[in-house]
């Protein structure tokens, strides 16, 4: 509600992860997040000028598992990071624009 207040959006990360992480969870984004996904339901129903967008890394085909130094960390310096940090300049300059 602060983030209204101020005129500012909100993003959330669902960071990538490799796909031996993903087959050991055993489910889809959509389960894994469903909580998450019926609050911004709910949030959007009553504020829907609250902006808040979700930037969906566990599903991008764009991570390959060679952009991760283990299954839940992508490294530093690596593609996956350059990767990562455009997807969020992208999402931040679309709503800019």
């Amino acid at each position: 509600m602060l983030a209204k207040a101020l005129g500012q959006n909100v993003y959330i990360v669902i960071p990538p992860v490799r796909r031996d992480y993903k087959a050991a969870t055993g489910r889809d984004f959509n389960y894994l997040f469903k909580d998450l996904i019926s609050l911004l339901e709910s949030l959007n129903a009553f504020h829907p000028d609250l902006k808040v967008k979700i930037i969906n890394g566990f599903d991008d085909e764009d991570f390959k598992d060679e952009h991760f130094g283990d299954f839940d960390h992508l490294l530093p310096t690596g593609k996956g990071a350059e990767i990562l940090t455009g997807k969020i300049n992208s999402a931040i300059n679309n709503v800019l624009s």
